[in-house]
């Protein structure tokens, strides 16, 4: 019985060797022997080592850092077709329009009621193209239709007239320029008339018809006064129907040798009146009516 035995683990052994051996170290084979009492027994299968990795003439890689995350930037990035600011704020210059250099605004220092002026960008560079005017009249503004040329009123006395020019070219932002102010309009006076005393033989009276007449103005009245200076008495033609003291008068016979003067005065509303005075001598005969 013992050699038996004996056989039996010789043989469980070298199968239990195949096993292994059949599966290349990776699978376990569990063998039953038998112990010496008979006993089934567990045969673990021996440890295998790893195979080491063949050594290489290659140097192991160093190890590198790992690069730290970039953090999020608070200004956002430009897109591929954003233009850059340098270029776009250049492109903004270039077609910014060009200034002028102002020069002066000019009208007449002393002006006149009923005088036309005209309002001139002097010295200006460029010169302007076109300008258009706002005219004020003692701080009032006057609706001239953008007109630089100005006719003076007689509403204007007393008052100081000014003009803001606004310049146009293209290619160049419009500029204004207030001018000076002219001084303030005077009150205008009448034309002062002008006449020459005429005398001839009258015809339904003794004496002489004087007549001093004048070119008329009809926004104008006039008005004749005769008076014998030598006697003082002012001559009419009260009673004597159909005349009246104008231009012509009917100087009679009683006055003969003396001096008479005229005086024409002018008067016309917010005028200054004007006066004109001429003297005549009466003949020292007079020629009665035929």
């Amino acid at each position: 019985m013992s050699s038996g035995k004996a056989r039996r683990r010789i043989l469980t052994g070298v199968v239990a060797a195949g096993l292994l051996l059949a599966g290349g170290g990776v699978a376990a084979a569990v063998v039953h022997f038998l112990t010496p009492d008979d006993t089934p027994g567990v045969l673990a299968p021996p440890a295998v080592a790893s195979p080491s990795a063949e050594p290489s003439d290659k140097p192991s890689p160093t190890p590198t850092k790992k690069k730290p995350k970039a953090k999020p930037s608070a200004t956002p990035e430009s897109s591929p077709d954003a233009t850059p600011v340098d270029e776009q704020a250049a492109d903004e210059q270039e077609a910014a329009p060009v200034r002028f250099q102002p020069g002066a605004v000019a009208i007449p220092a002393q002006v006149q009621v009923g005088q036309k002026i005209t309002a001139e960008a002097t010295g200006w560079t460029p010169q302007p193209a076109s300008t258009a005017c706002l005219w004020s009249v003692g701080g009032e503004e006057r609706d001239n239709l953008g007109s630089c040329t100005y006719t003076v009123a007689l509403d204007d006395v007393g008052k100081v007239v000014q003009v803001r020019l606004t310049a146009a070219r293209p290619g160049y932002a419009k500029a204004s320029l207030l001018s000076d102010a002219t001084a303030a309009v005077p009150q205008p006076s009448v034309p002062r008339p002008s006449c020459k005393i005429t005398l001839r033989p009258g015809v339904e009276h003794v004496g002489w018809l004087a007549s001093c007449g004048i070119k008329q103005d009809p926004n104008v009245t006039y008005t004749w006064t005769w008076v014998d200076i030598d006697t003082g008495e002012t001559i009419t033609q009260e009673g004597e129907a159909g005349y009246t003291v104008g231009p012509s008068m009917w100087i009679r016979g009683s006055h003969k040798g003396n001096r008479v003067t005229v005086t024409v005065t002018a008067q016309r509303a917010g005028y200054r009146p004007a006066e004109f005075s001429t003297t005549a001598t009466m003949p020292e005969d007079y020629v009665p009516a035929g």
